[in-house]
């Protein structure tokens, strides 16, 4: 679902093919609803399909079967079958996508009191024993080796944030947001684990 302003409103426009719609519809035996769910509702929106399909892209099954076609077109997601393993997926979809905005709220518990605000330049990039060194002096702390080679797509996020910052000097909400970073890599990894014990396809 897109949203576009005519003549000085919001509108919704909905980018679904409903053959496809209507057939995992039936497939789950679930009724498809337009808009966002009420509570008293039954049924499921396009942000569930939305979410279904995110989650089912950060299987790790999922992408070592598809691994080649991953990097360069786009393989075909398999059609939900069941109902119970479709909500489950959208519940780990949903729960990725609201990580990986750091809307959730993990993101609460977060101090970020290790390193010093606008005072050391960042001169390099390296990890050891749980720390990752921005220069000789100052350091992140508390970081999880599978954070710091974690894989997104073609680059490691921990990493590349670090050295995109090279020759700058960190304020303390970039310093905060890194450690969200750190934080949204843990939990991805985790619920990517939690997918795989589910999702078959």
């Amino acid at each position: 679902v897109g949203s576009v302003v005519l003549g000085g409103k919001l509108t919704r426009t909905r980018y679904l093919n409903m053959d496809i719609t209507n057939s995992i519809a039936k497939a789950i035996c679930e009724t498809f609803l337009d808009e966002r769910r009420k509570a008293e509702e039954q049924g499921f929106t396009s942000l569930d399909l939305l979410d279904y399909i995110y989650a089912v892209l950060h299987s790790e099954r999922f992408r070592k079967v598809y691994l080649e076609l991953l990097k360069f077109d786009f393989p075909r997601i398999p059609y939900p079958t069941d109902k119970e393993i479709f909500w489950k997926m959208v519940s780990f979809g949903s729960k990725l996508r609201q990580t990986h905005l750091l809307e959730t709220s993990v993101f609460n518990e977060i101090d970020a009191e290790s390193i010093t605000a606008n005072i050391y330049p960042v001169e390099k990039a390296d990890y050891c024993n749980g720390c990752v060194f921005v220069n000789a002096v100052e350091c992140f702390h508390n970081v999880p080796k599978l954070a710091w080679n974690f894989y997104f797509g073609g680059y490691q996020p921990a990493q590349k944030w670090i050295k995109d910052r090279k020759s700058t000097i960190l304020s303390a909400e970039e310093i905060k947001h890194y450690y969200k970073i750190i934080r949204a890599l843990v939990e991805t990894d985790r619920i990517m684990k939690e997918i795989d014990e589910v999702f078959v396809f």
